[in-house]
């Protein structure tokens, strides 16, 4: 969990029940209907929304290096 994160472990337990679902309709030959469906879509755009990875975006200032913020720190001075 100290690896993954809290948001991620927590992603477990929401795939559970559609993991129940697709496996009583298989294995059991459960009925699937349209609320299930729409539930499972709903379960598996959230936990996909989760995993996304953020991009950095452009920055509108360069970033500065060690050597250049040491030295404007001394001017000030």
């Amino acid at each position: 969990m100290a690896a993954e994160g809290a948001t991620n472990t927590a992603t477990i337990g929401y795939l559970l029940p559609v993991v129940s679902v697709a496996l009583g309709a298989i294995v059991l030959d459960e009925e699937l209907n349209l609320r299930i469906i729409a539930g499972t879509v709903v379960v598996l755009v959230g936990v996909g929304l989760t995993r996304r990875h953020q991009r950095p975006g452009p920055s509108s200032a360069p970033a500065e290096t060690p050597a250049v913020s040491a030295t404007l720190h001394l001017k000030e001075q």
